[in-house]
């Protein structure tokens, strides 16, 4: 499955107004959550904030976080993505700030196609050429083009 058929332009925030990293985990919430026809917007945030304060972090020093969870309720791998109008602290243990969320929730079931995915996404968020072109897509259409291209 493609990153690009699970991050759709209708999961996507540009420009999100988060003050923390709860705050923008339970906004992103609220556009994935919908998606998945099983799961609040309440839920997959508790589920989410839960799995970001039993660590390990989310976040890494490259300033993204790709914040992720499992649970029963849901069929299939479900995400979004919001980039940040200020970047905020998802605890990362450097200090580093987050400018790009990542969210993705899947069934308990699927472990081998929700670990590729996790590292699908952290390899091409890796590369400093494709986080400088999401940080200034202008459309969520953009956005998830731009994925979609350096999903190899």
């Amino acid at each position: 499955m493609r990153i690009d058929e699970i991050v759709r332009e209708d999961t996507v925030i540009l420009d999100m107004k988060a003050s923390k990293r709860d705050d923008a985990i339970r906004q992103l919430s609220k556009v994935v959550a919908p998606k998945t026809g099983a799961i609040s917007p309440d839920e997959l945030a508790k589920g989410l904030i839960l799995r970001e304060e039993k660590g390990p972090p989310t976040a890494t020093k490259s300033g993204f976080a790709v914040t992720h969870c499992r649970t029963d309720i849901v069929d299939g791998i479900f995400g979004g993505a919001a980039r940040l109008l200020k970047p905020v602290d998802f605890h990362e243990p450097g200090g580093n700030l987050t400018h790009l969320v990542f969210l993705f929730v899947d069934s308990k079931e699927r472990n081998e196609d929700y670990l590729r995915l996790l590292s699908r996404i952290t390899r091409i968020l890796s590369k400093e050429k494709v986080k400088e072109k999401l940080l200034s897509a202008v459309t969520p259409k953009e956005f998830v083009s731009i994925l979609a291209e350096h999903d190899i």
